[in-house]
């Protein structure tokens, strides 16, 4: 929730409600850190995240040849 209204804060140009979200929620997400795996949960996510579009760019490439 605090990271969907930090967006919204940013997108609506609220600069100084955006830094007191993103406060709180640098806060939070350091002590979600300290729970076991979750660091490494997130560096997982990280590395799918930079295989799919990866993946998606190697698609787009064929395809676009294709077409061409």
């Amino acid at each position: 929730e605090i990271q969907k209204t930090m967006v919204n804060a940013k997108e609506f140009q609220q600069e100084q409600q955006y830094a007191i979200y993103k406060k709180e929620y640098d806060s939070l997400y350091e002590s979600i850190l300290n729970f076991p795996f979750v660091e490494e949960y997130l560096e997982l996510l990280e590395n799918v995240n930079q295989s799919l579009l990866q993946v998606t760019q190697v698609i787009e490439t064929k395809i676009n040849g294709v077409l061409n």
